[in-house]
């Protein structure tokens, strides 16, 4: 297979509690049980476009290259696991893991610091949990993202930020949801934007270039600040939705009209509704002159 590197999502599955499963059914019933779940498991992230890398233990590292198919196999993972009760008579818990980012893809494994952090949501979830990062969250249609609260914040091994931790609410009308497709993308896709800066009122359609935002005057939107970069960042249409794109140093701030924060740098996130975008600082005050308002059509 060889080499690459691509953007994805990283995804832990680990059967909880395994060292007491061996110690209550003993060794063989337990070994047994743990190997039927780990390749049903392994089926479902497969039929959800997904690759399974390898097994280690009682647990399964895979990617897939949708987060919103990632998070749809997160789900139908715990749905199968509380619904299923083995031939033997054991019934198991999962804890998973979620984050969106670059890894090394090479022969039958996976290298880079996303996979570190994927392993240390997987680290934090409990039995029954599904933990994710801020990164994947932001990738999701806000259908999805609806079915998350802000977990915790922690500092990960090898990383100086704080990563943001969400819980992945996927019980009762999450699941039912999620799983029936009635949370498709399809709800958020337009095909207009408008945007509106101080006195500048801009549109862009599907088949226009894309917007750029910055302090250099080439940019369409031109703002002025220290912590803004020349060419800050754009907005272009891409399969049906609006994608704010962050290519700047300190970072675009988004708050949606749902009342969510959303961080972005060097990062991507489809624009849907009403909201607010500010280069390079946080929305403190709604009614600051320094945002940008959009509304997508």
């Amino acid at each position: 297979m060889g080499k690459t590197t691509k953007d994805c999502t990283i995804m832990f599955v680990d059967i909880a509690g395994s060292t007491r499963l061996y110690q209550e059914y003993g060794d063989t019933l337990a070994q047994d049980s743990i190997a039927r779940c780990l390749i049903r498991l392994s089926e479902i992230i497969k039929r959800h476009r997904g690759t399974v890398v390898k097994f280690i233990g009682d647990e399964i590292l895979c990617y897939l290259q949708d987060p919103e198919l990632a998070f749809q196999a997160a789900f139908k993972l715990q749905e199968i696991a509380k619904d299923t009760v083995d031939p033997n008579g054991v019934q198991l818990s999962l804890r998973i893991g979620m984050h969106f980012g670059s890894a090394i893809i090479e022969d039958t494994d996976l290298y880079g610091d996303s996979v570190n952090v994927a392993a240390a949501m997987r680290d934090i979830a409990k039995g029954g949990q599904i933990i994710a990062t801020e990164e994947i969250v932001a990738h999701i249609p806000p259908e999805i993202s609806h079915f998350t609260r802000r977990y915790d914040t922690s500092r990960i091994k090898g990383r100086q930020e704080q990563t943001t931790i969400y819980e992945i609410l996927w019980e009762g009308e999450a699941s039912t949801q999620i799983l029936s497709g009635t949370t498709s993308v399809e709800k958020m896709k337009s095909s207009k934007l408008q945007l509106a800066f101080q006195e500048t009122e801009l549109a862009l359609l599907a088949n226009m270039p894309a917007l750029t935002l910055g302090r250099d005057y080439s940019c369409s939107i031109i703002i002025e600040g220290t912590l803004i970069s020349r060419q800050h960042a754009s907005i272009e249409y891409r399969r049906g939705k609006f994608l704010m794109i962050d290519k700047s140093t300190n970072g675009t701030y988004i708050l949606t009209e749902d009342g969510r924060s959303i961080y972005l740098r060097r990062e991507e996130f489809p624009l849907w509704g009403k909201g607010k975008i500010s280069l390079g600082k946080t929305i403190i005050d709604e009614d600051t002159q320094d945002l940008i308002h959009y509304t997508t059509l």
